[in-house]
């Protein structure tokens, strides 16, 4: 396995509450909610849905968003699972995104560059986990007493498959800015003799994290985000709420806001959206309203003329999100974590060395000698 970038180490210093996240990759609209129901946003406006043909096959999705004021589309094309009848395809939706995020946090302690010797010599496609479906489930768990029951071993199983064969092609407005993906590029199971069952709830699998995840650990863009506040969501749309607003707003304050567009949450989040306008700025109304770490939204509608009927009506919506001080404090926590792990510097070993806290010593004598040394390195 040999030595692992200095990177990675910075990548595990992560308190338990917490996982890691990578901005980019969560503003990928890869997930489809809503199974053979799910209907999504073309490029052009209209709305889609997911067409079948006879045989169990699904024609790809096709999608346009912007990041960061660039566009990109994105086409999903879904995996093939086989069934009784034959094969059927499959989109990555609720239960896939449960399920990478839950492969996220288990590959902060349990992920690996092979032939990663020194940064100059880690690649960027060969970032794997190894974990087992018991682990998974164990963090699934955390999800118990909430609304949605737990995976079993079967479905765990399933859903890694899906994120396995599942292909993204994503292309931006320049050929360094496309790609094509899937969210785990290799998935399978380690060849031990001991195991009595190969593919049973202890056995070892293996992930292989895909370039644009391991890319930005090398490149230390991650965030620190809550975890177990994501997981014991049952929202699919209040997760994704999280996840993003932790991401982009993370110069929180109680006075200022974060502004959204109905279309974008539409768009962004992979829900599917209702025939009328109106019942889909409810739903996401009263989805930010239940969060915890929202303490006020407000709702600016946006109206057009219909051209038959010549009546106005609602055509989208801006949502003015204003943060709890609870997600406020956990957003300063979070700059303060990339603050100190930016200034970090190699120690022996290659083990990072970060600046001391008084917290985390018993005495001051201990601390005053933590940052003697901290000092000393950076030398």
């Amino acid at each position: 396995m040999g030595k692992q970038p200095i990177q990675l180490e910075l990548f595990r210093l992560t308190d338990v509450p917490y996982t890691n996240a990578f901005e980019f990759y969560e503003a990928i609209p890869r997930f489809v909610a809503g199974g053979d129901r799910a209907k999504y946003i073309r490029p052009d406006g209209t709305i889609g849905e997911v067409k079948r043909n006879e045989d169990g096959t699904a024609l790809p999705i096709e999608k346009f968003y912007v990041h960061r004021g660039k566009g990109y589309n994105l086409t999903i094309k879904p995996a093939s699972l086989e069934q009784k009848e034959g094969y059927k395809s499959v989109f990555p939706g609720v239960r896939e995104e449960i399920i990478e995020f839950i492969i996220f946090k288990l590959s902060i302690e349990r992920g690996f560059f092979f032939d990663g010797e020194d940064e100059p010599s880690a690649k960027t496609d060969n970032y794997v986990v190894f974990t087992t479906v018991y682990e998974i489930q164990q963090e699934l768990k955390k999800r118990h007493g909430t609304k949605h029951p737990s995976y079993n071993h079967t479905q765990v199983l399933e859903a890694l498959q899906v994120l396995s064969e599942t292909r993204y092609v994503l292309k931006g407005e320049t050929k360094e800015e496309s790609i094509t993906f899937s969210p785990f590029v290799e998935f399978g199971y380690m060849n031990e003799k001991d195991s009595k069952s190969k593919t049973g709830k202890n056995a070892t699998v293996y992930i292989k994290l895909n370039s644009l995840v391991a890319k930005s650990i090398l490149a230390k863009n991650w965030r620190q985000i809550g975890y177990d506040n994501v997981i014991q969501d049952d929202s699919f749309l209040g997760r994704w709420f999280r996840k993003t607003l932790s991401l982009r707003f993370t110069q929180a304050d109680p006075f200022k806001s974060y502004n959204i567009k109905l279309s974008t949450v539409i768009n962004h989040s992979g829900i599917s959206p209702y025939t009328r306008v109106m019942d889909n700025v409810r739903y996401v109304q009263n989805t930010l309203e239940a969060l915890d770490i929202v303490s006020e939204v407000k709702v600016l509608k946006e109206h057009a003329v219909n051209p038959e009927t010549r009546r106005r009506q609602v055509v989208d919506a801006k949502f003015i999100i204003y943060p709890s001080r609870a997600f406020t404090h956990e957003q300063v926590k979070s700059n303060a974590h990339s603050k100190r792990l930016e200034g970090a510097v190699e120690g022996e070993a290659g083990y990072p060395l970060l600046e001391p806290r008084k917290s985390d010593f018993k005495n001051l004598r201990d601390y005053e000698k933590a940052r003697r040394e901290f000092l000393k390195a950076q030398t």
